[in-house]
């Protein structure tokens, strides 16, 4: 019977010696391949921003100051995470609506947020494009359109404000005049009783 000879780690470190060129020449193609695509490649550029929905300070009727938000947070992250001002946006930069469809909001007083800041009603939005300058143009017109709606809901809450006002001041007006009545009335019984006295006196 013939031996059979072990194969040992020198034999294997000869075979790829001699293939050298073979292991050698294509990893390096493959790494000049991988850094010029990587460089050619258009980089995509994330812009954040952060919105505070406005809110009002109003005097309740007993004398005390109320904070009273415009919009829940929340909800406006919703809105905007859903593309409520996608459309809007794209008409007004005269852009592709897909290029204004990569945007994300957040509340951060959501515990789910990565960024979570408690008892805060901050927003935060962020876009993601080619183009640095695309990307901050999407992001302020997003702020001027949520400025436009709260500016318009302001309006409305501060015209309600005003017609509550208006109502309960015409409701005082109204008891200063029952106050004023009674008051002559009053002083119209106080003369009768006077003239009731006058004439007991007289009799």
């Amino acid at each position: 019977m013939e031996d059979k000879k072990e194969i040992e780690l020198i034999d294997y470190l000869d075979v790829i010696w001699r293939k050298k060129l073979l292991i050698v020449i294509p990893t390096f193609l493959l790494m000049l391949m991988a850094g010029y695509c990587s460089f050619r490649a258009p980089r995509a550029v994330a812009v954040d921003a952060i919105i505070a929905p406005g809110s009002m300070l109003l005097q309740t009727p007993g004398g005390r100051l109320e904070k009273i938000q415009i919009v829940d947070p929340l909800q406006l992250a919703i809105q905007i995470s859903q593309g409520a001002y996608n459309a809007d946006i794209a008409a007004a930069l005269n852009l592709d609506p897909y290029e204004v469809s990569i945007i994300t909001a957040e509340n951060l007083r959501d515990p789910q947020s990565p960024q979570y800041q408690r008892g805060t009603d901050l927003v935060l939005v962020s876009t993601v494009n080619m183009e640095m300058d695309k990307a901050q143009q999407i992001l302020e017109m997003l702020y001027e359109l949520v400025k436009k709606d709260l500016d318009e809901k302001i309006e409305v809450e501060a015209q309600n404000v005003d017609s509550r006002i208006e109502g309960l001041t015409s409701k005082i007006k109204e008891k200063d005049v029952e106050i004023l009545e009674n008051e002559n009335q009053m002083a119209l019984t106080g003369l009768e009783i006077t003239d009731k006295n006058q004439e007991i006196k007289v009799q």
